[in-house]
């Protein structure tokens, strides 16, 4: 007996799919994002910190 192509069904299958994956792939993307903002954020903190302990200068006069 063959199968009746049910075109309504499949579709909304493959919309809901669509979003499934489209959902996954942008928190995906935004989880990137903040993890990487939060990396330059702790890097220029720690920078900061580097200059701020030296009172001297040192740190500061290896920019120049």
């Amino acid at each position: 007996m063959k199968k009746k192509f049910d075109g309504v069904k499949n579709s909304r299958q493959t919309i809901s799919l669509n979003y499934i994956l489209t959902e996954n792939i942008d928190s995906h993307l935004n989880f990137n994002v903040d993890s990487k903002i939060a990396k330059i954020k702790n890097k220029t903190h720690l920078i900061n910190k580097k200059i701020n302990n030296n009172p001297d200068g040192e740190f500061i006069d290896e920019f120049n």
